[in-house]
């Protein structure tokens, strides 16, 4: 009878090392992304521009 030989799998910590990588991706690319998105839908007007009489594109 065979014995089986206990494998250790290395390609798992592949993927852990990676992760951190794409969570961090992830946050400062998708988050902008939506805000940029969500942003243009809204008529926003800064009171900076509005105390400075400048023209407004509204």
């Amino acid at each position: 009878m065979k014995q089986k030989r206990k494998h250790l799998s290395y390609a798992k910590w592949g993927y852990i090392f990676i992760i951190p990588f794409f969570i961090t991706f992830f946050i400062f690319s998708l988050i902008p992304l939506v805000d940029t998105i969500r942003y243009s839908f809204l008529n926003i007007i800064v009171p900076v521009l509005k105390k400075l009489d400048l023209p407004l594109s509204a």
